[in-house]
């Protein structure tokens, strides 16, 4: 886990480590007198109508739920050939992201997200999303095609080999103890605390989920145990799916989001995108467009630079899945721009939506 530059050192207000009731940095620190500190600053982008984006994108926010305020950000492809499909009657994959952030940080307009399903503690939250879904009534009329987990965390009170010191090449960031205090933390004192089925998933609730599909990704940090045990679960038990199973070696959690560019994170990515390439519905043009171009760029005319074996391989305990192999240099990227390719949006737009009315204007034209 990394914190934004510009995120406050820790204790330099100059509080003593006295004062403090728990202690969950990189995301906040809370003090007995009731003031909580949060370490990161999020940049918050606004939504972007500007159909002549270089990405061929375009964002809305939309409120979900009037009394809490909840939103969602939309983002919307506006390329000719994915109007073209739309045109005739094929459908858009819909995919719903949900960001990290330790479960009490983060934001929908930081320019880090992208519409790709759910990273960190956004991946855990996929998970039970999906499993509300499979619990009711002929799921809920909800198809849901796949679910993408980016190195998701998932916990319990057992540790498990990655998470014990002696596997470690350096102390972790968020150790193992601030994990024990996170999920308590966020839910107010669960009584389960760590073994919670929400944070620790047993094996009949990973087989119970109705998608047929499932990407499970791990970095080298020390949650990569978890989403591997989650990955062999789909694979090895009544669920009978299909998973696919990513793992990064040499790099650490949410290592994608950050705006240096890096070859894994890009070989990741392209993960992802040929993942919801494989789907019933039409991947927008703009996606498999500029997959194409990243490949281009490094496998270029006269080129003599050769493609380096990607370390992201299965592990041993998920063994038969594919491997990872990097496939695309982003200019954008390497240009270390904090919004990625992102341009400047022109406007922003707001749309005050109902949840009925969200669902029947959005997600039922989408399912």
């Amino acid at each position: 886990m990394s914190t934004n530059r510009s995120s406050p050192a820790r204790n330099a207000s100059g509080d003593g480590d006295g004062d403090i009731a728990i202690d969950l940095f990189p995301f906040l620190c809370v003090y007995k007198d009731g003031r909580i500190k949060r370490y990161g600053r999020h940049t918050s982008v606004p939504a972007s109508s500007d159909e002549k984006s270089p990405n061929g994108i375009v964002t809305k926010d939309v409120v979900v739920d009037d009394e809490t305020g909840v939103s969602v950000r939309l983002f919307l492809p506006v390329d000719e050939a994915t109007a073209a499909a739309a045109a005739g009657g094929k459908l858009l994959p819909l995919v719903v992201y949900i960001h990290g952030g330790g479960f009490c940080t983060g934001s929908a307009s930081s320019p880090s997200f992208r519409p790709l399903a759910g990273e960190s503690a956004g991946a855990t939250i996929v998970h039970n999303v999906a499993l509300r879904a499979a619990a009711g009534e002929d799921g809920g009329g909800i198809d849901i095609e796949g679910i993408i987990l980016l190195q998701p965390c998932f916990w319990g009170t057992k540790r498990l080999p990655c998470e014990k010191p002696e596997a470690w090449r350096a102390a972790p960031e968020f150790p193992p103890e601030k994990m024990d205090a996170l999920w308590p933390f966020v839910t107010a004192g669960a009584v389960a605390g760590s073994d919670d089925p929400r944070m620790n998933p047993p094996a009949e609730a990973v087989a119970s989920l109705l998608c047929r599909r499932a990407l499970v990704t791990v970095a080298e940090d020390i949650l990569r145990d978890r989403g591997r045990q989650y990955a062999a679960r789909l694979r090895d038990g009544a669920w009978g799916g299909e998973v696919t199973f990513v793992e990064s070696m040499g790099v650490d959690h949410c290592f994608h989001l950050s705006p240096k560019f890096n070859p894994k994170a890009v070989e990741l990515m392209d993960r992802v995108v040929e993942f919801i390439a494989k789907g019933k519905t039409t991947t927008p043009a703009v996606m498999l467009m500029k997959q194409r171009r990243r490949r281009s760029t490094l496998h270029g005319k006269g080129s003599t630079k050769k493609t380096a074996p990607s370390s992201a391989a299965p592990t041993r305990g998920v063994s038969g899945g594919p491997r990872c192999m990097a496939q695309a240099v982003s200019k954008a990227q390497q240009a270390g721009s904090g919004t990625g390719n992102l341009r400047a949006p022109s406007k922003a737009q707001k749309y005050d939506v109902s949840a009925a009315g969200l669902e029947k204007s959005v997600f039922r034209s989408c399912l």
